[in-house]
């Protein structure tokens, strides 16, 4: 049973401050040449810095700050078409439970921080490379939990015991770094 976004739009409605049900605004790169997959972000700019930086070469990419409400499903089923989508977020339950969200009615895989990229992530930056989970993203991994409940199997162990004691990682933070994600068959690597 597909999660119904109207209801789960109600419910965080309840906790949230703008971030999640904000207006349908998106932007969307479509380089001339032909790709077969497409990253679906909630953050463009640090998406655009971490897959190489020049956008004439990225692959196409939607993006979206927040929840997409249930009018937006078609045309993103157009815009995606046959192509294989890969969800790049921050690491924090907000943007997990958008993408738990989304894959209940789009093709999509996680692409974000998990386990396997952790540790090399911590490395390039540091330890003050993680910053406290807001209230709001407190509140949205309870709701992450409830239509989800092996949410830490899609994360990892480590990762999800970095959320239990309050701390998150956004993109931004790895696109003020030198680092640089590369997609691949296993995920995401760093350069």
């Amino acid at each position: 049973m597909a999660i119904d976004l109207d209801a789960l739009r109600n419910r965080v409605a309840e906790f949230d401050d703008g971030e999640l049900l904000g207006p349908s605004l998106y932007t969307i790169w479509e380089p001339d040449t032909d790709k077969s997959s497409v990253v679906y972000s909630t953050k463009y700019h640090a998406a655009i810095r971490l897959l190489g930086g020049d956008p004439v070469e990225a692959r196409p990419l939607n993006s979206h700050y927040g929840l997409p409400a249930v009018a937006d499903l078609s045309w993103l089923r157009t815009l995606i078409r046959d192509r294989t989508v890969y969800f790049l977020g921050d690491f924090d339950p907000l943007d997990v439970l958008i993408f738990v969200a989304l894959r209940e009615h789009l093709p999509m895989t996680y692409l974000s921080l998990t386990d396997n990229v952790l540790g090399n992530v911590a490395n390039a930056l540091g330890e003050g490379c993680t910053i406290g989970l807001s209230p709001q993203e407190q509140l949205a991994m309870q709701v992450l939990a409830e239509i989800c409940p092996q949410y830490r199997a899609l994360i990892g162990p480590t990762c999800a015991a970095l959320w239990e004691v309050g701390r998150k990682l956004e993109l931004k933070a790895l696109a003020t770094a030198e680092v640089t994600l590369t997609v691949g068959a296993a995920g995401l690597s760093l350069e």
